[in-house]
């Protein structure tokens, strides 16, 4: 192998000792600040409130899209684990499926029916707008202002929702567990005061929006580090 001079060789293995050691540090600091965020995830979710039956709080929304196969549609779908919103690459109307599509309208409630009970729950921004999800995504707005769909995301996404999900989506199997929409709208949690529900939602949103910082920090230092090796071996690790 090419073998560079002693010196040159220590200045390398101390120049990939550091990135390694920045590395690994990094890594701690986000499994910390992510065990961090899930307590004040489950601390807030606890609040107390009146028992209020979904339903009453939330409505389904359901517009239709009829599928024109010479227009282009952006579908959505919805990662498990509380990880957000996928936005799919546009396709053409013909390439679509026999399912029925709706509209995702921001600002919303959307679950998955076969996949909420493990944690495929979201709430949609503007970057759902002119998007279609078909029949197996629910999306449900606030029925009037005592209620923020963002909020009911959260709750629904701790473990005492969880439950609650889980209990509305009957089953043994995995592909045989979907949420019913009448067993959704019929479960009952503590709602508390609007405001308070908005502050609860607006810490959370920073929180994981701190962790998805330290995640594509991260990525960085992966990157950062395939390019050391390669520069220093003309290989990544």
């Amino acid at each position: 192998i090419p073998l560079p001079s002693l010196a040159e060789q220590r200045r390398i293995a101390r120049r990939l000792e550091r990135f390694q050691e920045e590395r690994k540090s990094n890594l701690e600091r986000s499994a910390r600040a992510a065990h961090l965020v899930r307590g004040l995830h489950e601390s807030l979710c606890q609040a107390d409130g009146r028992v209020v039956r979904v339903g009453e709080n939330l409505t389904l929304v359901r517009r239709a899209v009829s599928i024109d196969a010479s227009k282009t549609y952006r579908q959505i779908g919805i990662y498990s684990f509380g990880k957000g919103i996928i936005l799919r690459d546009p396709v053409p109307g013909a390439e679509l499926n026999t399912l029925r599509y709706f509209e995702i309208p921001p600002d919303a409630l959307v679950l998955s029916n076969i996949q909420a009970w493990e944690g495929a729950i979201a709430f949609s921004g503007e970057e759902t707008r002119n998007t279609v999800g078909s029949n197996r995504f629910l999306s449900y707005l606030p029925l009037s202002g005592e209620a923020d769909a963002n909020y009911f995301r959260y709750f629904f996404l701790s473990r005492r929702g969880q439950q609650l999900i889980q209990k509305a989506s009957p089953g043994t199997m995995v592909r045989n567990r979907t949420l019913g929409i009448r067993s959704f709208e019929d479960l009952k949690i503590p709602l508390p005061d609007v405001v308070e529900q908005r502050r609860i939602a607006r810490l959370l949103d920073c929180a994981y929006g701190v962790i998805q910082r330290t995640r594509e920090r991260q990525e960085s230092f992966e990157n950062l580090l395939g390019a050391a090796f390669h520069d220093a071996f003309g290989w990544a690790e």
